[in-house]
């Protein structure tokens, strides 16, 4: 699947937008003057109707349509359109000049209240109408007369047109006129857009071609973070960078680690190779041959328990040790590992003492990374305690988690060493290489605390080095 371009994702979503915009603008100014145009007829033809039904006179008896006579008269109204006058008293039907042989459409609503209809005039062109029906004008004078004729006795509709094909065929022109503004307005936009876009970008490419660059080189210097990249992304490119970092940092301690590792299984292959080319060099008795295959055997133990342990640790930090979580008993594996230990290691010429509590609530964790991560903090504390010293250990329970400490003399060590401990291969100076001993330990310890989410750390204070593990339950 293409990864989805920021650049494209911008220009289409912002151009839709501007998009929707522009159209929802332009039908809003399109239906504002087609409203004030109709309203404009029909305001027109409200004004034609009440002056047309004005210039209906009765006088006498007589009914006189003065409005030939009123269009004639300087200063008059305009009456736009053609009309058509009804008397239905008569019967008698009276056009518009303009009007020549066709006729409107008869229709009205109640008496002076005009209404409005779109119509369609003789020759088929599309139009405004209005009808009124309303009573003829009559003087003051002619209404006190007795006998008068009454003007609700004369009623008259008048129909007053006006043809919509001049307005609909400006509208039509207005509309391509917007139409083609909004393309134009739309493209120019998108234009505008693009080339923002690519010149925002650009620090993004430049940041790119760095790291491109970096990774074809073996020792890669720190990468530079264009001074024009926005400052939304600065945070990102420093994140990255320190994680770059951390990435070399870590390739460096695993080549550091390989030639650590090479450097502790060359040392018993060469003594293995030297004992048995010592054996073969000249005849030797039974007795000598014994002791040389078994210091041999020796030395090849002493490989099995570093390969055993490197092993582990590849395992541990890879975090392909399967997991298996269960209530146990802590305080049950530490003491086991504690008289294991001691029947391994024979130190005559040291003092353990345990401070532990009567019982402790059991661990919801995995025993095995359990007893790995105190086993070899125990084990350490054995090798590592110089003679006539003192090892302690110690349990503190709570409810949240299990803390275990061991702590012994620290013989000399610097306090700017204690990180360095954690590291394979780091010995103290009282260590030897002696049975399999190869300083790893520690990192195992470390990394079994770190898969069971708690933490391993070490502080020295009056002479003794102490390791905390913190285990949450």
């Amino acid at each position: 699947m293409k990864h989805p371009s920021i650049r494209l994702r911008l220009t289409l979503g912002t151009g839709l937008l501007v998009m929707v915009i522009l159209l929802g603008s332009n039908i809003a100014i399109y239906r504002g003057i087609k409203r004030t145009l109709f309203n404009e007829v029909e305001s027109q033809l409200l004004q034609s109707a009440s002056f047309l039904a004005k210039s209906a006179e009765l006088e006498g008896g007589t009914l006189d349509y003065e409005w030939e006579e009123a269009m004639e008269m300087p200063g008059a109204p305009d009456i736009t359109g053609t009309f058509q006058f009804w008397d239905l008293k008569s019967g008698r039907i009276t056009k518009s000049p303009e009007l020549g042989n066709g006729a409107l459409p008869f229709f009205h609503g109640d008496l002076n209240q005009p209404i409005i209809k779109s119509i369609t005039l003789s020759d088929g062109e599309p139009a405004l109408a209005v009808g009124l029906l309303h009573h003829p004008f009559t003087s003051e004078a002619a209404l006190v007369e007795k006998n008068a004729p009454k003007p609700q006795d004369y009623p008259q509709v008048v129909v007053c047109a006006r043809e919509t094909k001049s307005i609909t065929t400006h509208l039509n022109g207005l509309r391509n006129q917007l139409t083609k503004a909004a393309i134009g307005t739309l493209l120019a936009i998108w234009l505008a857009i693009f080339v923002i876009f690519t010149w925002c970008l650009r620090p993004i490419r430049e940041f790119n071609d760095n790291l491109t660059l970096r990774s074809e080189q073996e020792e890669p210097p720190q990468m530079e973070i264009p001074k024009n990249l926005p400052s939304e992304l600065v945070g990102l490119a420093s994140n990255f960078n320190a994680t770059l970092d951390r990435v070399e940092q870590s390739r460096a301690r695993e080549k550091e680690f390989a030639v650590h590792a090479a450097h502790e299984l060359r040392t018993p292959v060469a003594g293995i190779l030297a004992t048995l080319e010592q054996a073969l060099n000249r005849p030797r008795d039974s007795s000598d041959l014994l002791k040389r295959i078994g210091d041999a055997l020796h030395i090849t133990s002493g490989m099995r328990v570093t390969l055993d342990s490197l092993m582990r640790l590849a395992r541990l930090r890879g975090e392909l040790e399967k997991r298996c979580i269960t209530d146990f008993d802590p305080l049950a594996i530490i003491q086991e590992v504690i008289d294991s230990a001691s029947e391994a290691i024979v130190r005559t010429d040291i003092t353990i003492h345990s401070d532990f509590p009567s019982t402790a609530a059991p661990l919801h964790q995995d025993a095995g990374l359990f007893r790995i991560m105190v086993s070899n903090l125990i084990e350490n504390a054995m090798h590592h305690c110089p003679a006539g010293g003192e090892i302690r250990f110690r349990v503190t329970d709570s409810p949240a988690s299990l803390i275990f400490v061991t702590s012994n003399p620290c013989n000399g060590l610097e306090t700017t060493d204690i990180n360095r401990l954690f590291e394979p291969f780091q010995r103290g100076t009282s260590a030897s290489n002696e049975n399999g001993h190869a300083g790893l330990g520690l990192s195992l310890a470390k990394e079994a605390a770190r898969l069971l989410g708690g933490r391993l750390a070490a502080t020295t204070e009056d002479g003794q080095l102490a390791f905390t593990a913190t285990v949450p339950r």
